[in-house]
């Protein structure tokens, strides 16, 4: 095939695909996610079996429908949200897998969340009220004070709990405390050679 050809169809799919990507809308940005070395997704499996479910704390009250309302709506758009084994998210589990673990959201935190206090129960996280119809999400999988996974998210023109946007803020956040695989395992990458079988 003719190189200016080519060339010629390799631009014609990149234009392609950028309209395609400029039709998309995808009004929530996810930042600061950071998955610890001992981050391990086969964990997940016992916090959905057995009656197992994993403890959700949430803090905050975005719209003025009160601190149990916007928990509860949280807890909820998180079911069936992480990618991997099923996990069930519970306020108030029956039964929590051992070691206990937790996540933590805190909607529309007053200041920004370092990793050493998102997981201590001892320092509260104070939280505000929507002002300007923006929302944003911090949260946390910790294992007792250690942080495994955590991330940040923020969406534009939210206006209540039961909106379109405000569902898709908790989505895409619980997808990056959850990912499928540890960021940091090599292991895929390059295949184990005869002598380490």
């Amino acid at each position: 095939m003719n190189i200016r050809i080519r060339q010629f169809l390799v631009l014609a799919a990149v234009a392609a695909g950028a309209s395609l990507l400029a039709g998309c809308e995808n009004p929530v940005i996810v930042s600061g996610v950071d998955v610890a070395n001992t981050y391990s997704p086969d964990e997940l499996r016992r916090y959905g079996s057995g009656g197992n479910a994993l403890r959700v704390d949430v803090a905050g009250d975005p719209f003025g429908d009160g601190a149990e309302a916007t928990a509860d709506a949280v807890v909820a758009a998180m079911q069936g949200r992480n990618i991997g084994p099923t996990v069930a998210f519970a306020r108030a589990p029956t039964q929590e897998a051992q070691p206990p673990s937790r996540v933590v959201m805190f909607v529309n935190p007053r200041r920004l969340v370092g990793a050493e206090t998102l997981c201590d129960p001892r320092g509260p996280i104070t939280t505000q009220a929507s002002t300007d119809s923006a929302v944003r999400l911090t949260g946390a999988w910790c294992q007792s004070n250690f942080v495994l996974s955590r991330a940040s998210a923020h969406v534009e023109e939210a206006d209540g709990l039961a909106s379109e946007r405000f569902q898709a803020l908790v989505s895409q956040l619980t997808i990056a405390l959850f990912p499928p695989k540890n960021p940091h395992d090599r292991s895929r990458l390059m295949p184990c050679p005869p002598f380490c079988r």
